[in-house]
């Protein structure tokens, strides 16, 4: 197998690996805590986890050799991964939007806010590390899939970084209304990047 080939395979799996686990730890304390905002982001990193199977596919069915029916190969995979990925993420959007006006109406309760805060550290610094290393690994072999799912990680290390800070603030402030207005803020930081990608 062609060492460039090997290089994407490896990033797309790291990549994969990575949001499944990010997914469960965050979503995990979005349950413990009741945090409409830390559910957008165990959202987000569910479509990253989708992203990178698209990513991974993309890059799979892209390495194919030319066949008869595709005498030019089948590159143009990536490209479409990429566009799925955009689709995707606009879809979360909208949910993310509703339920986030809903809780400002209707209010929302937290508790044990120091595992939201905790998941959100290390969320940001992995998302961060991960991210630059799928981004360059794209770039370095010209894969839009990986490229595109690398901007993904680094949107998720930038809400992160956001929902770190403003746990805190409602930790130590008790404004819990700021929790829904993150969320909705979080949808529509989404929503720029998606817009972008597609």
């Amino acid at each position: 197998m062609h060492a460039e080939t090997r290089a994407k395979r490896r990033a797309a799996v790291v990549s994969l690996g990575y949001n499944l686990t990010a997914t469960a730890v965050k979503l995990a304390a979005a349950l413990i805590t009741g945090s409409v905002s830390l559910l957008s982001e165990a959202l987000h990193s569910a479509t990253d986890v989708v992203a990178s199977l698209f990513a991974y596919l993309g890059v799979r069915v892209g390495a194919t050799p030319p066949d008869p029916q595709h005498p030019y190969g089948h590159g143009k995979v990536e490209t479409l991964a990429g566009f799925g990925e955009a689709v995707l993420l606009i879809a979360v959007v909208g949910y993310l939007l509703f339920e986030g006006v809903r809780r400002l109406i209707v209010g929302n309760e937290l508790q044990q806010l120091e595992w939201g805060v905790a998941v959100m550290a290390f969320s940001a610094l992995t998302s961060l590390a991960v991210g630059q290393y799928v981004w360059r690994t794209g770039t370095r072999t010209h894969s839009l899939a990986l490229m595109s799912n690398g901007q993904h990680l680094m949107i998720d290390f930038w809400t992160s970084l956001g929902l770190l800070i403003a746990l805190g603030v409602i930790y130590f402030t008790g404004w819990v209304f700021i929790d829904a207005l993150l969320a909705i803020g979080i949808a529509l930081w989404l929503f720029r990047g998606a817009w972008q990608l597609a």
